[in-house]
């Protein structure tokens, strides 16, 4: 079943993602590339989005300015699903949500074997695959315990879209 993102979103948010989204051949041969098992459900959605960048617009959450100080959760106003583009979308392709640019780079940082997926605009935590497809939540700060998430891959997205959801309204209210 795929993710309605009109569920989720209003007016006050921007959603990219891919106009041309990468074929389940393409998502094989990442799955292959990877060594990981990545889940049925995160390929189901790379095949019907390509990666994806949500965030918050600046009018109705402005970023901070440089040496700002705010609540953490003030920092967060976007979210990113890493995946891989398209052969028609391949020029333009963002490296911050490329999996095959990410994932050699955190491996090097972490010395770890697990699958960057997800992550919150300004956070210190990124969400990653095992090999297994499981989910988990590595910390900048404490990467050698990564913490499991018990959600599949649309369960723990479509939280984090309700998270982001609530952050925005959150900060429009102040």
């Amino acid at each position: 079943m795929p993710i309605n993102f009109s569920d989720f979103l209003d007016k006050d948010f921007k959603l990219s993602k891919a106009s041309v989204p990468p074929t389940m051949e393409q998502l094989v041969k990442l799955r292959r590339e990877l060594n990981c098992r990545l889940p049925d459900d995160y390929m189901f959605y790379l095949a019907q989005n390509g990666a994806t960048y949500l965030e918050v617009r600046e009018d109705v959450w402005p970023k901070p300015k440089q040496y700002e100080v705010r609540p953490s959760w003030e920092m967060m106003s976007a979210i990113m699903v890493l995946g891989i583009s398209s052969k028609e979308e391949e020029e333009n392709f963002p490296d911050m949500l490329n999996i095959k640019v990410i994932t050699p780079q955190f491996k090097n940082m972490f010395n770890s074997d697990l699958i960057p997926f997800f992550k919150w605009q300004s956070d210190n935590v990124i969400s990653c695959f095992d090999t297994n497809g499981k989910i988990f939540n590595l910390s900048y700060s404490d990467p050698e315990n990564p913490e499991p998430v018990n959600m599949d891959f649309k369960e723990f997205l479509e939280s984090e879209m309700r998270k982001l959801v609530e952050n925005k309204n959150r900060y429009k209210g102040k």
